[in-house]
């Protein structure tokens, strides 16, 4: 976890940034690859920071099939997952919005509806990345 501090007029803030497994730990659980090679397998001891599940790598083959699944089954609740080169951004326990520095690239919600997983796709805004990428 990265955490950061900086005060505002509304008091002091934090700012936590993570990719990959170090996102999927913020959340309550998730999908991860972590006990198996090449196996996705539910998480089920996050931090809590943010509430439900994430699954880093939704767009890698197998990652949402076992997600939705460990959703729909109960397993883990429900999430979100994003895709590679996908940024959630969060204020507080909101998602304020999802960036990208890839087309198609984005986040989604998944929730589980009559024993089956249900999947949104969130809009993504394509980020043109820092000034300094731009020059």
């Amino acid at each position: 976890r990265l955490e950061g501090r900086r005060q505002t007029r509304a008091g002091p803030t934090r700012a936590r940034a993570g990719w990959s497994a170090v996102a999927l730990c913020v959340f309550e659980a998730g999908i991860t690859d972590a006990y198996a090679k090449h196996e996705f397998l539910p998480f089920t001891k996050g931090l809590g920071l943010l509430s439900g599940s994430h699954c880093p790598h939704f767009d890698t083959p197998g990652r949402r099939a076992a997600f939705e699944t460990s959703v729909a089954a109960g397993t883990i609740p429900p999430g979100m997952g994003s895709d590679e080169d996908a940024i959630v951004h969060y204020l507080g326990s909101d998602i304020a919005r999802v960036l990208t520095g890839t087309d198609g690239a984005t986040a989604y919600l998944t929730e589980a509806v009559g024993g089956n997983a249900h999947t949104t796709p969130l809009a993504a805004t394509r980020w043109p990345g820092p000034p300094s990428a731009r020059d």
